[in-house]
C-alpha cells in the first residue's frame, strides 16, 4: 500500500513538471464566437461580431501613418 502511494505522488511530480515552451515568436488569434464567422472580409462584414474580429485582425496586419496612408 506504501509503494502505491509513493509511486503515486512520484508520478503526480514527473507529469506535474514540463518544459516551459516559448511562444514569443507565435502569433495566433483566438475568437471565440457561438454564432460563427462568416466572413473575414472587412468588406462583407455585417455583424457586430464579425465587424469586431475583423478588426481585431487587421489592426495587427495594417498600420497607417500620420497621413492615414496605409
Amino acid at each position: 500500500m506504501k509503494w502505491r502511494v509513493g509511486f503515486f505522488i512520484l508520478l503526480l511530480f514527473v507529469t506535474a513538471c514540463g518544459i516551459d515552451v516559448d511562444n514569443s515568436e507565435k502569433k495566433i488569434f483566438r475568437y471565440n464566437e457561438s454564432a460563427g464567422i462568416h466572413t473575414l472580409d472587412p468588406a462583407f462584414s455585417k455583424d457586430q461580431a464579425t465587424i469586431w474580429a475583423t478588426n481585431q485582425l487587421f489592426n495587427g496586419l495594417v498600420q497607417l501613418d500620420n497621413d492615414l496612408n496605409v
